[in-house]
């Protein structure tokens, strides 16, 4: 089974996955437009290699009660909450490892990669990896900023905000994780695994559509109809 997921083919077949199983596979979209893609473009493809499509929601709003049960606790009074501000950073600051370590990279930048992998511990990888992306994050998140609508961005102080994506496991860990969640009044972010929570929690929370269906999806699917988030699509401050 593959659990509740996005996914966009557009010239590879995904029924190649499934080539060397036997057993039959279920394969839970999250929103529509995937579903679709998918049953659309590679339906017979997929069905050949035993392969059965389903549509669901996405597994944290599935599991909103468990995920409130284990968020809660680490909440704060509102009087010492915050606005959180997360922002995705571009595909190539996703891994320190990734084409930085590759031979065509400079030999200085080579060497970084090297000594980061030697670090022993994940906490103190942690620390390296904000440095190493502190301005590329700023600049992220001061561009999603500039895109809100006027009165939901004078409402958000990025000297109070996260300057980090805490939806990134080499930026931060489970415990970082729940406490900026915990302490937040107001949530900016593209990122769903940010969202959801935030929104499970009852923050007042605006998730900015970054282009890719995902978001726009899963919002229609599952969050349309909850008060407390709202989708900001391009064009919405203009």
């Amino acid at each position: 089974m593959i659990f509740p997921s996005s996914a966009w083919f557009e010239s590879s077949d995904p029924a190649s996955m499934f080539g060397e199983r036997r057993a039959p596979s279920l394969w839970v979209l999250r929103e529509q437009r995937s579903f679709e893609h998918l049953h659309d473009r590679w339906g017979a493809s997929l069905k050949r290699a035993g392969v059965t499509l389903a549509l669901d929601h996405d597994m944290v709003v599935s599991g909103r009660e468990d995920i409130s049960r284990l968020l809660r606790p680490h909440q704060v009074p509102m009087t010492e909450r915050s606005p959180l501000v997360v922002s995705r950073l571009g595909a190539e600051a996703q891994d320190m490892t990734q084409d930085h370590a590759s031979r065509d990279a400079p030999a200085w930048r080579r060497a970084a990669v090297r000594a980061y992998s030697r670090i022993p511990h994940e906490t103190l990888k942690i620390g390296v990896r904000r440095r190493v992306v502190r301005k590329d994050q700023q600049a992220a998140n001061e561009r999603m900023i500039a895109g809100l609508p006027a009165n939901v961005r004078e409402r958000v102080s990025l000297t109070r905000a996260s300057w980090y994506d805490i939806s990134d496991p080499t930026l931060c860990d489970w415990n970082s994780f729940v406490r900026a969640l915990g302490r937040s009044s107001l949530v900016v972010t593209n990122r769903l695994h940010v969202a959801l929570p935030s929104t499970i929690l009852g923050a007042e929370t605006y998730l900015v559509d970054s282009g890719y269906h995902k978001l726009r999806g899963v919002y229609e699917r599952s969050l349309g109809n909850v008060e407390n988030i709202r989708l900001i699509r391009k064009g919405d401050c203009e």
